[in-house]
């Protein structure tokens, strides 16, 4: 929200920590994806390692079936 708002809202340092390096990008609308873009690289990664993980459970189930 605070990214988005275009300077509107204000960031609470406290709540954010280091974030609030951020602050100022609400400022440059073009520089709104390459402040994301960590986030999104970060949010990306964990789908795939979660869709990976449940593709080798699938597998293993299956595996387990076929000796049963």
């Amino acid at each position: 929200e605070m990214v988005s708002s275009r300077g509107t809202v204000g960031g609470d340092e406290e709540v954010l920590g280091d974030g609030i390096a951020f602050a100022g990008v609400a400022r440059y609308p073009a520089r709104v994806k390459c402040a994301l873009l960590g986030w999104l690289a970060f949010k990306d990664a964990l789908a795939q390692a979660s869709a990976a993980k449940h593709a080798l459970a699938r597998a293993t189930n299956d595996v387990e079936e076929v000796k049963g």
